[in-house]
C-alpha cells in the first residue's frame, strides 16, 4: 500500500551567504513593462491550494461559436497546450499557447470574460522556428515566449481584445562577446522554442531578469540572464543580455526523478523585500497512490528564491507542493503558471488541460486557485 505524499515539502537553504537579487517592488497595476508585487509570498503560496476550482471556457464569441475546438487546433497547429497565463488588467483574461512541434506553426489564443462566461476572443497563427512553443509569461501588457533560438518575442495583449492584427516585438539576445556560451548554444541554455519554460521580471536596477529552463531530459537546469530594456517598435531588434547564473534542481529522497522536469516557470516579486521567487510547474505519473484513477497525474509546483552567492545568481529551494490532478483539466508540465492579481495582490495558480482527448466541441477546462490567509495547520493529504 502506497502512502500518499505530503502536500508541501520544505526545501533546504544550501548557501548561508546568499543574498536576494532585488526585483522592482514598486510596479503599478497598469505598468507596461512589469508586474505588481505580492506580499508574504511563501505564506500565500502554501495557502493558495485549498480553494481550487475547475473553470471552463468556450468558443462562444461571435464568429467562433460554430467552430469546434478540436477543429480550430487541428491541421498545422493541433497538438497540445504549451502555456497558459492570466493577463494583467481589471478584466479577467487569459492567453494560451498551443502547438505540436511540426511545420513551424503554432497558435496563440486569447480568452476573455463575456458576462458570466469565458470565451475565446481571438486566435492567431504564430510562425516559430520549429512549431514548438514551450512556455509563456506575462510582463506588464505583454505575453512573452521564445519563438526561435536566442530570440524572445513580446506580444501586445491589448490588440487581441480589439480584434486587431497581432503586434509583436522580437528581440534577439546579444552579448558583447560572441564567445558567450549562450550565444553559441542557445538551446542548451533554455533559449529556444524547445525550452523548458521562460519567465521575466523587472529588477530594482531597471534591467530585467530572464529565467529560462532547459527542455527535455535536461529540464532540471535553470539559467538566469540580465537583460537591458526590451521596449521599442514592433519588429526584430537586438537586446543586450548576459548570463548571471544557473541552477540545477536535484530531487531529494521524497521527490521522484520526474519532478525536476518542469516546462513552465513564473517569477513573482515580493512586496517590501523585493525578493524574487521562481515557480516551476510540472506533472508526473510516477508517484502513485491507492486513490489514483486513470488519467490522474501528480502535478507539482516548486517554489524557489532567486539569490546571489559570490556574484552568481541561482535558485534557493523553498519547497515543493504536490497535488493530484486529472489530465482533462490540469497538466502542469504542459500549461501551468502563477500570477499576481494587480488589484488584490493575491497569488493565483493556473493549470490548463493538455488537450481534448475525445472529439468534443468544448468546453475547455482549467484549474485555478487564489490565495487566502495561510491555515495554522497544513493538511497532510493530497488535495483534489
Amino acid at each position: 500500500m502506497t502512502r500518499s505524499p505530503e502536500p508541501w515539502h520544505p526545501g533546504v537553504v544550501v548557501e548561508p551567504e546568499a543574498i536576494p537579487l532585488p526585483g522592482d517592488a514598486a510596479c503599478a497595476a497598469d505598468a507596461p513593462d512589469c508586474n505588481v508585487c505580492a506580499p508574504d509570498v511563501e505564506a500565500q503560496f502554501q495557502a493558495t491550494f485549498w480553494r481550487g476550482d475547475i473553470q471552463r471556457w468556450w468558443f462562444g464569441a461571435p464568429g467562433l461559436s460554430e467552430v469546434a475546438p478540436r477543429r480550430a487546433y487541428s491541421a498545422a497547429a493541433f497538438g497540445h497546450a504549451q502555456g497558459f497565463v492570466r493577463l494583467n488588467g481589471r478584466a479577467e483574461a487569459y492567453a494560451m499557447l498551443h502547438s505540436e512541434g511540426t511545420g513551424g506553426i503554432a497558435s496563440l489564443s486569447f480568452l476573455g470574460r463575456r458576462g458570466s462566461a469565458l470565451q475565446l476572443e481571438s486566435l492567431y497563427r504564430l510562425q516559430t522556428r520549429s512549431g514548438h512553443t514551450s512556455g509563456a509569461f506575462v510582463l506588464g501588457r505583454y505575453v512573452g515566449l521564445i519563438d526561435a533560438p536566442g530570440q524572445v518575442s513580446f506580444v501586445d495583449s491589448h490588440a487581441p481584445f480589439d480584434h486587431a492584427p497581432l503586434s509583436i516585438q522580437q528581440r534577439r539576445l546579444q552579448h558583447a562577446s560572441l564567445e558567450a556560451r549562450f550565444m553559441s548554444s542557445p538551446r542548451q541554455h533554455g533559449l529556444s522554442d524547445w525550452s523548458g519554460g521562460v519567465a521575466m521580471a523587472k529588477l530594482a536596477s531597471g534591467k530585467y531578469l530572464l529565467l529560462a529552463n532547459t527542455g527535455g531530459a535536461s529540464s532540471g537546469w535553470s539559467h538566469l540572464f540580465e537583460l537591458a530594456d526590451f521596449q521599442g517598435t514592433p519588429g526584430v531588434a537586438p537586446v543586450l543580455a548576459r548570463e548571471i547564473g544557473e541552477s540545477e534542481f536535484t530531487p531529494s529522497g521524497f521527490v521522484c526523478g520526474q519532478h525536476h522536469r518542469s516546462e513552465n516557470v513564473s517569477l513573482i516579486t515580493e512586496c517590501g523585500s523585493g525578493q524574487l521567487y521562481a515557480v516551476h510547474v510540472g506533472s508526473s505519473d510516477s508517484l502513485r497512490a491507492e486513490r489514483f484513477e486513470p488519467g490522474d497525474f501528480q502535478t507539482f509546483w516548486r517554489l524557489s528564491r532567486v539569490v546571489v552567492v559570490k556574484g552568481h545568481a541561482r535558485l534557493e529551494p523553498v519547497g515543493t507542493y504536490l497535488r493530484r490532478a486529472h489530465y482533462g483539466y490540469c497538466h502542469g508540465r504542459s500549461a501551468g503558471s502563477a500570477f499576481v492579481d494587480p488589484e488584490t495582490r493575491a497569488i493565483e495558480l493556473l493549470c490548463h488541460e493538455r488537450d481534448q482527448q475525445t472529439p468534443r466541441r468544448g468546453p475547455w477546462r482549467f484549474w485555478s486557485a487564489t490565495a487566502e490567509p495561510a491555515p495554522s495547520v497544513l493538511p497532510t493529504a493530497i488535495v483534489r
